[in-house]
């Protein structure tokens, strides 16, 4: 953002509402999903698991994330490892397990693809949502503003 752009500011969304009935729940996002994992994890149930992966830019983003549910958290570095990488080297139960995932476009395009496709979770219980694309700003079509 530049001296007098506009900038649109949004809470938490009740957009996704954990299901009650799963007893995993695997969140992952980059920078750009912290606020929305932080404030998931404290609705989930206690006496349920939550597996977190988040990929930051900037390691001094990481911080606790305190929740009713047991949580387990793999934090990344930028450019170490992606995103899916870290998700195809956890052991995920079959059943059971819900889903939220935020973060580039692209990055999100190919988690659910392995979630739905080859780990064949149920696709009432993964949820994807695109916060932003390499090379665009939102509101933008001729990519004048840039995400890197």
């Amino acid at each position: 953002a530049r001296p007098g752009d506009e900038l649109i500011f949004v809470g938490p969304s009740p957009a996704y509402q954990p299901a009650p009935e799963a007893h995993t729940y695997l969140l992952a996002g980059d920078s750009s999903a912290l606020p929305a994992i932080e404030a998931i994890l404290r609705e989930l149930p206690a006496g349920t698991c939550a597996q977190v992966f988040l990929q930051l830019t900037d390691p001094a983003e990481r911080r606790a994330l305190p929740s009713p549910a047991t949580v387990e958290v793999t934090w990344l570095d930028d450019g170490v490892a992606t995103l899916l990488d870290a998700l195809r080297e956890t052991e995920l139960p079959s059943t059971g397990v819900d889903t939220w995932v935020a973060a580039e476009r692209s990055v999100v395009q190919a988690i659910r693809g392995y979630l739905l496709n080859e780990l064949r979770l149920d696709r009432q219980h993964v949820r994807t949502t695109a916060y932003w694309r390499h090379g665009r700003a939102e509101g933008t079509s001729s990519g004048e503003h840039t995400f890197t």
